[in-house]
Protein backbone atom coordinates (compact mmCIF):
# COMPACT_ATOMS: atom_id res chain seq x y z
CA UNK A 1 0.00 0.00 0.00
CA UNK A 2 2.72 2.22 0.44
CA UNK A 3 4.52 1.67 -2.16
CA UNK A 4 1.39 2.11 -4.05
CA UNK A 5 0.49 5.43 -3.08
CA UNK A 6 4.65 6.35 -3.18
CA UNK A 7 3.87 5.93 -6.70
CA UNK A 8 1.15 7.55 -7.24
CA UNK A 9 2.46 10.64 -5.39
CA UNK A 10 5.61 10.28 -7.94
CA UNK A 11 3.10 10.32 -10.99
CA UNK A 12 1.47 13.55 -9.65
CA UNK A 13 4.50 15.43 -9.58
CA UNK A 14 5.88 14.16 -12.49
CA UNK A 15 2.43 15.64 -14.50
CA UNK A 16 2.44 18.41 -12.54
CA UNK A 17 6.15 19.09 -14.05
CA UNK A 18 5.42 18.54 -17.54
CA UNK A 19 2.21 20.62 -17.24
CA UNK A 20 2.28 23.05 -20.69
CA UNK A 21 2.89 26.49 -19.77
CA UNK A 22 2.07 29.66 -21.37
CA UNK A 23 5.07 31.29 -22.89
CA UNK A 24 6.66 32.84 -25.43
CA UNK A 25 9.73 30.55 -27.71
CA UNK A 26 11.07 34.33 -28.79
CA UNK A 27 12.59 34.90 -25.76
CA UNK A 28 13.10 38.76 -24.75
CA UNK A 29 12.56 41.95 -26.39
CA UNK A 30 15.26 43.52 -28.91
CA UNK A 31 16.00 46.27 -30.90
CA UNK A 32 17.86 45.76 -34.55
CA UNK A 33 19.49 47.90 -36.93
CA UNK A 34 20.21 50.64 -34.17
CA UNK A 35 17.21 50.63 -32.59
CA UNK A 36 15.35 51.40 -36.35
CA UNK A 37 13.53 48.20 -35.83
CA UNK A 38 11.98 46.73 -32.21
CA UNK A 39 11.15 42.87 -32.05
CA UNK A 40 9.08 42.45 -29.14
CA UNK A 41 6.94 38.69 -28.46
CA UNK A 42 3.40 39.15 -27.74
CA UNK A 43 2.05 38.00 -24.04
CA UNK A 44 0.07 34.84 -24.41
CA UNK A 45 -3.06 34.97 -25.54
CA UNK A 46 -5.72 32.52 -26.78
CA UNK A 47 -6.63 31.52 -30.41
CA UNK A 48 -9.67 30.42 -31.66
CA UNK A 49 -10.70 29.65 -35.13
CA UNK A 50 -13.83 29.96 -36.32
CA UNK A 51 -15.97 28.29 -39.37
CA UNK A 52 -19.52 29.26 -40.70
CA UNK A 53 -21.28 30.73 -43.49
CA UNK A 54 -21.17 34.37 -43.90
CA UNK A 55 -24.79 34.22 -45.02
CA UNK A 56 -26.32 32.44 -42.27
CA UNK A 57 -27.91 34.98 -40.07
CA UNK A 58 -28.30 32.44 -36.80
CA UNK A 59 -24.35 31.22 -36.94
CA UNK A 60 -23.50 35.50 -37.28
CA UNK A 61 -25.90 35.95 -34.04
CA UNK A 62 -24.97 33.33 -32.50
CA UNK A 63 -21.11 34.24 -32.38
CA UNK A 64 -21.71 37.72 -31.86
CA UNK A 65 -24.03 36.98 -28.60
CA UNK A 66 -20.47 35.60 -27.31
CA UNK A 67 -18.23 37.10 -28.55
CA UNK A 68 -19.73 41.14 -28.09
CA UNK A 69 -18.39 42.04 -31.76
CA UNK A 70 -19.71 41.13 -35.06
CA UNK A 71 -17.74 38.67 -36.86
CA UNK A 72 -16.12 41.23 -40.04
CA UNK A 73 -17.46 40.48 -43.43
CA UNK A 74 -14.76 42.61 -45.20
CA UNK A 75 -11.84 40.89 -46.75
CA UNK A 76 -8.85 41.52 -45.17
CA UNK A 77 -10.50 43.01 -41.81
CA UNK A 78 -10.08 42.91 -38.41
CA UNK A 79 -11.88 44.04 -35.75
CA UNK A 80 -11.47 44.57 -31.49
CA UNK A 81 -13.75 42.41 -29.44
CA UNK A 82 -15.99 44.55 -26.98
CA UNK A 83 -17.41 44.34 -23.47
CA UNK A 84 -16.50 41.83 -20.54
CA UNK A 85 -14.16 38.80 -20.78
CA UNK A 86 -10.83 40.86 -21.89
CA UNK A 87 -9.25 41.93 -24.62
CA UNK A 88 -8.88 40.53 -28.08
CA UNK A 89 -9.56 40.98 -31.78
CA UNK A 90 -11.81 38.91 -34.75
CA UNK A 91 -9.39 38.65 -37.97
CA UNK A 92 -11.44 38.00 -41.29
CA UNK A 93 -9.27 34.69 -42.89
CA UNK A 94 -12.24 34.11 -45.74
CA UNK A 95 -15.40 33.96 -46.52
CA UNK A 96 -15.98 31.63 -43.91
CA UNK A 97 -13.31 31.69 -41.44
CA UNK A 98 -12.13 34.28 -39.26
CA UNK A 99 -9.47 34.12 -36.08
CA UNK A 100 -10.39 35.37 -32.84
CA UNK A 101 -7.91 36.31 -30.25
CA UNK A 102 -8.73 36.35 -27.11
CA UNK A 103 -7.19 37.08 -23.08
CA UNK A 104 -10.34 34.88 -22.31
CA UNK A 105 -9.79 31.65 -24.24
CA UNK A 106 -11.60 29.09 -21.88
CA UNK A 107 -14.20 31.36 -21.61
CA UNK A 108 -14.87 32.39 -25.01
CA UNK A 109 -13.81 28.66 -26.28
CA UNK A 110 -16.86 26.99 -24.22
CA UNK A 111 -19.76 29.64 -24.51
CA UNK A 112 -18.68 29.42 -28.65
CA UNK A 113 -18.79 25.79 -28.84
CA UNK A 114 -22.69 25.70 -27.48
CA UNK A 115 -23.77 28.76 -28.64
CA UNK A 116 -22.64 27.14 -32.46
CA UNK A 117 -24.12 23.61 -31.35
CA UNK A 118 -26.56 23.22 -33.41
CA UNK A 119 -25.25 25.11 -36.16
CA UNK A 120 -23.55 24.60 -39.33
CA UNK A 121 -20.67 25.66 -37.97
CA UNK A 122 -16.95 24.94 -36.16
CA UNK A 123 -14.98 26.19 -33.48
CA UNK A 124 -11.13 24.91 -33.05
CA UNK A 125 -8.86 26.00 -30.06
CA UNK A 126 -5.61 26.73 -32.17
CA UNK A 127 -3.92 28.78 -29.14
CA UNK A 128 -1.01 26.27 -28.82
CA UNK A 129 -0.37 26.08 -32.82
CA UNK A 130 0.68 30.04 -33.61
CA UNK A 131 3.06 32.37 -31.46
CA UNK A 132 3.08 36.17 -32.49
CA UNK A 133 5.70 38.95 -32.74
CA UNK A 134 5.15 42.22 -32.92
CA UNK A 135 7.51 44.32 -34.93
CA UNK A 136 7.86 48.11 -34.51
CA UNK A 137 9.99 50.84 -35.83
CA UNK A 138 10.83 53.09 -38.93
CA UNK A 139 12.17 50.28 -40.90
CA UNK A 140 9.61 47.62 -39.73
CA UNK A 141 7.41 48.30 -42.96
CA UNK A 142 10.82 47.92 -45.23
CA UNK A 143 11.62 44.92 -43.16
CA UNK A 144 8.58 43.18 -43.63
CA UNK A 145 8.52 44.44 -47.14
CA UNK A 146 11.92 42.67 -47.75
CA UNK A 147 10.77 38.85 -47.75
CA UNK A 148 6.83 38.91 -48.29
CA UNK A 149 5.22 39.27 -51.62
CA UNK A 150 2.61 41.20 -50.25
CA UNK A 151 2.03 45.27 -50.90
CA UNK A 152 2.75 47.01 -47.44
CA UNK A 153 2.54 50.41 -48.83
CA UNK A 154 0.82 52.99 -46.46
CA UNK A 155 -1.52 53.87 -49.36
CA UNK A 156 -2.41 49.69 -49.58
CA UNK A 157 -2.18 48.40 -46.50
CA UNK A 158 -3.06 50.42 -43.57
CA UNK A 159 -3.71 50.46 -39.52
CA UNK A 160 -6.85 48.06 -39.16
CA UNK A 161 -5.42 46.19 -42.09
CA UNK A 162 -4.81 41.72 -41.66
CA UNK A 163 -4.11 39.53 -44.45
CA UNK A 164 -2.21 36.27 -44.99
CA UNK A 165 0.65 36.20 -46.43
CA UNK A 166 4.39 33.70 -46.68
CA UNK A 167 8.01 35.99 -45.42
CA UNK A 168 10.20 33.05 -46.92
CA UNK A 169 9.23 29.86 -45.78
CA UNK A 170 7.13 30.75 -43.09
CA UNK A 171 3.02 31.37 -43.54
CA UNK A 172 1.93 34.44 -41.70
CA UNK A 173 -0.84 36.39 -40.99
CA UNK A 174 0.19 40.44 -40.49
CA UNK A 175 -2.05 42.88 -38.60
CA UNK A 176 -0.85 46.27 -38.57
CA UNK A 177 -1.52 48.23 -35.31
CA UNK A 178 -1.10 51.35 -36.15
CA UNK A 179 0.36 53.84 -38.73
CA UNK A 180 3.82 54.04 -36.84
CA UNK A 181 3.76 51.57 -38.25
CA UNK A 182 3.36 48.94 -35.57
CA UNK A 183 2.55 44.87 -36.90
CA UNK A 184 1.74 41.55 -35.29
CA UNK A 185 3.01 38.85 -37.21
CA UNK A 186 1.46 35.56 -36.84
CA UNK A 187 3.55 32.21 -37.09
CA UNK A 188 3.27 28.75 -36.54
CA UNK A 189 5.11 27.93 -33.55
CA UNK A 190 7.93 25.78 -35.01
CA UNK A 191 8.43 28.46 -37.42
CA UNK A 192 9.35 31.45 -34.60
CA UNK A 193 13.12 30.68 -34.29
CA UNK A 194 13.48 31.52 -37.92
CA UNK A 195 11.64 34.82 -37.70
CA UNK A 196 13.30 35.78 -35.51
CA UNK A 197 16.92 35.27 -36.75
CA UNK A 198 15.43 36.46 -40.31
CA UNK A 199 14.12 39.59 -39.03
CA UNK A 200 17.43 40.26 -36.91
CA UNK A 201 19.30 39.88 -39.80
CA UNK A 202 17.07 41.83 -42.82
CA UNK A 203 16.95 44.43 -39.93
CA UNK A 204 20.34 45.08 -39.95
CA UNK A 205 20.87 44.92 -43.85
CA UNK A 206 17.75 47.77 -43.80
CA UNK A 207 19.54 49.44 -41.50
CA UNK A 208 22.80 49.74 -43.02
CA UNK A 209 21.05 50.44 -46.40
CA UNK A 210 19.30 53.20 -45.09
CA UNK A 211 22.79 54.65 -43.66
CA UNK A 212 24.51 54.01 -46.68
CA UNK A 213 21.92 56.27 -48.72
CA UNK A 214 22.16 58.90 -46.12
CA UNK A 215 25.79 59.12 -46.79
CA UNK A 216 25.13 59.67 -50.26
CA UNK A 217 22.96 62.75 -49.54
CA UNK A 218 24.62 65.82 -50.78
CA UNK A 219 25.78 68.44 -48.22
CA UNK A 220 24.06 71.74 -47.71
CA UNK A 221 22.44 73.13 -50.97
Amino acid sequence: MAESAKRKRAAKSAKMEFMPQAVSPFGLESDLGGAAVHLEARPFFGKILIRGESEDGAFLKAAEGVLGASLPLTPNAAVELKGGGGRGRIFWLGPSEWLVWTEAREEKLSALAEALTDLHAAVVDVSDYYAVLRLSGELAREVLAHGCPLDLHEGVFKAGDCAQTRFRAAALLIYQADDKPTYDVQMRWSYAEYMRRYLAEVSELCAAAREGMDSLAPVGG
